[in-house]
């Protein structure tokens, strides 16, 4: 994992959206989000981090943006049930806690107000758990969505890291298995459930299903078209080795029948002059 260094500053924060780490190394071993969606349309998130600290550290940060129209409520953070101090500035939450050389496991707990929306053909959550200003790798991420009650009906789809990662229970939970996340990375999670599980929603009009394939089959004909680059690169790179081998054989083979003629040349001459 790339582990970030940077100048000693008297106050040290760690960023888990962006993560920034100040004077002192860290390994991000773990992270996991659950989220449960609830019936009134609400989204209650509870996420651990696991980090691995090298030297001296004051505390974490998590940056929460909301989405246009969402709104985040109710954040807390705890250490082995201890809970944390927490100071807010606009998006950013700072959680106070210091040591040294210490493996430790934050819990952050809060609610996405708003955060589903309801449309003729069923209920949509659609968020960024992280993007492309995380500034650190998670060595093992899993993310997890849980509907308001049991259901067979689900329709899912994860973006960029999280492409075809996901997996759905007999429940109707997905778990997006994403393994190793590396910085810089974009993996939104969209999941879309019957709309009769969130009677606390009012409908919209027009329909989202039909926009989720569509998304699903792009991305499906760009990993193909990726897929098989690669292939054809590999294929080329394949037949171009032997050729390029024959290729500097003859050239080599040429310099040596140069040289061998020069060679007899010079020696031709020096015979008429001694003769």
């Amino acid at each position: 994992m790339q582990v970030k260094k940077l100048m000693p500053l008297l106050v040290m924060f760690l960023f888990l959206l962006p993560v920034t780490v100040l004077a002192v190394d860290f390994e991000i071993n773990e992270a996991t989000i659950d989220a449960q969606l609830l019936e009134n349309g609400d989204v209650a998130v509870e996420e651990e981090f696991t980090y691995e600290f090298d030297g001296d550290f004051e505390g974490i940060t998590r940056e929460l943006k909301p989405k246009s129209g969402t709104e985040i409520t109710g954040f807390t953070a705890h250490d082995k049930m201890k809970k944390l101090k927490v100071d807010k500035e606009e998006s950013i939450y700072k959680i106070y806690r210091n040591g040294d050389d210490e493996t430790i496991t934050i819990s952050l707990n809060y609610v996405i107000e708003g955060a589903i929306e309801k449309f003729e053909d069923g209920a949509e959550f659609y968020w960024p758990f992280f993007d492309d200003r995380n500034e650190s790798d998670y060595e093992q991420m899993t993310i997890a969505i849980h509907p308001p009650s049991s259901t067979d009906e689900v329709l899912f789809l994860g973006y960029d890291e999280a492409f075809e990662k996901g997996i759905a229970s007999d429940e109707g939970s997905v778990v997006f298995k994403l393994g190793k996340v590396p910085e810089g990375s974009n993996g939104d999670i969209r999941v879309i459930y019957d709309g009769e599980l969130f009677p606390g929603i009012s409908q919209s009009g027009g329909t989202v299903k039909d926009l989720l394939l569509e998304d699903r089959k792009q991305q499906e004909e760009e990993a193909a078209a990726f897929a098989a680059n690669q292939n054809t690169a590999s294929v080329i790179g394949k037949s171009a080795l032997p050729t390029l081998g024959l290729t500097l054989a003859l050239l080599l083979l040429f310099a040596y029948w140069n040289a061998r003629k020069n060679k007899e040349e010079i020696v031709d001459k020096q015979r008429v002059l001694c003769a």
